[in-house]
């Protein structure tokens, strides 16, 4: 298969006792003559058909004629994939290490089974899975490029995907308190201080006061 237009398949012979010059014909237009040759007039696919029958005539000068029913046999060729595609292309920041992101599944009309690479020492394949090699932080990087390698045995195929981190809304990390001391006898609602709470996400907080300890006395 995929051969192009006039490949020689074979040569023609005629065997005939008074007469070594001969003229041939062939009924199917996927097929032509040359001279004693028979050549491919189409480029076969094996996955479409993969047999023709075809009746070869053969005049000698004389104007006798003789037919002949061939089989031709097209042979399959392990062609190369078309595509990869991933079922996914996004994790949550903070996910552990291992964490599935996506299948994987090669397009390919001659193999089913494929080995999977991946050239980002981030990521990692488990059969035929797109998995975390480390723990994301969306404040760091929120998207990676990268190239998934498909091999069949017998040929590779390449795909560019790019592996978006989603942002969570992470828990704070601290409230600081810009003072803490507070003359005794003042008025309620006197002010103390400007509370900050550290936090990489969000910018605007609620606070509430949940527990009051007893006087020292």
């Amino acid at each position: 298969e995929n051969e192009p237009i006039g490949t020689v398949i074979g040569v023609l012979t005629t065997y005939d006792i008074d007469d070594n010059t001969f003229i041939y014909s062939v009924n199917n237009n996927n097929f032509s003559i040359n001279g004693v040759l028979l050549v491919s007039n189409y480029i076969f696919n094996y996955e479409d058909k993969n047999t023709y029958d075809i009746e070869i005539s053969t005049t000698d000068t004389s104007g006798n004629t003789l037919i002949m029913n061939f089989i031709i046999n097209i042979l399959n060729i392990n062609e190369m994939s078309t595509n990869i595609t991933l079922s996914n292309n996004t994790i949550n920041e903070n996910e552990i290490i291992g964490t599935v992101i996506g299948t994987l599944n090669t397009e390919d009309v001659d193999s089913d089974t494929f080995t999977y690479t991946v050239n980002n020492n981030n990521f990692a394949i488990n059969e035929n899975q797109l998995i975390s090699n480390k723990v994301f932080d969306y404040e760091t990087q929120n998207s990676y490029n990268i190239e998934i390698t498909s091999n069949d045995g017998n040929n590779i195929f390449i795909t560019e995907f790019t592996i978006n981190i989603l942002n969570v809304d992470d828990i704070p990390t601290n409230i600081t308190l810009s003072n803490n001391t507070i003359k005794e006898n003042k008025q309620v609602g006197t002010f103390i201080g400007t509370l900050n709470t550290e936090d990489v996400d969000s910018d605007t907080f609620t606070l509430s006061l949940i527990h009051i300890s007893e006087p020292t006395r």
